[in-house]
């Protein structure tokens, strides 16, 4: 990553913009959790900003969607709910879709929506 970095500032006339996930994956904390799936945690924005400081790079940072916003309509049905996480996961056992079925059926009975994606990016950039 750090070469990789260097050459995008190298190569920059003005400024560099780039996008990196917040998070450890796409798929919401709390789902990995009812289902019981580990994963390989990905490296996050923070990584990425402190390679740059270390860099003697002081990038500005910004989150897209805001806190406040939503990016994403979440799925209206069971079928859509399961179709995407298994999109995202690859593969699901018969015993997780069994549980995110349930997870589903029950928060579409107290009136909540279930989790869903960690759809949050960081746009870092910096000027030459």
């Amino acid at each position: 990553l750090k070469k990789s970095l260097a050459l995008l500032n190298a190569h920059a006339k003005k400024a560099v913009y780039m996008s990196v996930k917040v998070g450890k994956s796409f798929i919401a904390d709390e789902l990995l959790k009812l289902i019981g799936r580990e994963i390989t945690p990905r490296a996050d924005y923070i990584y990425v900003v402190n390679m740059l400081y270390q860099m003697g790079i002081n990038a500005k940072v910004d989150f897209v969607p805001k806190e406040d916003e939503k990016c994403c309509i979440p799925p209206q049905n069971v079928e859509e709910y399961i179709k995407s996480i298994t999109w995202s996961l690859d593969t699901l056992s018969g015993k997780e879709e069994q549980k995110i079925r349930e997870y589903f059926a029950q928060c579409q009975k107290e009136g909540r929506a279930p989790a869903f994606r960690n759809n949050a990016w960081a746009f870092i950039w910096w000027e030459k």
